[in-house]
């Protein structure tokens, strides 16, 4: 579903990568998937998701929040 929205946008996975082509929210609502699916696939727990979504907002990793 995300992989048919990303084509439909004409945005590529190096252009999400990027942030090329999408706004502070469409980069969060990416990260949101991937962690979600992380976590779905027993990849990560929650918790350590949760801490990488922290670490992007308060700009200790990815450049995000501040």
């Amino acid at each position: 579903m995300v992989r048919t929205k990303r084509i439909a946008l004409g945005l590529t996975t190096t252009a999400l990568a990027l942030g090329v082509g999408i706004g502070v929210a469409g980069r969060a609502a990416a990260l949101k998937t991937r962690l979600d699916q992380a976590v779905t696939d027993g990849k990560l727990t929650q918790a350590e998701a949760d801490a990488v979504t922290k670490a992007v907002q308060n700009g200790v990793i990815g450049g995000g929040g501040r």
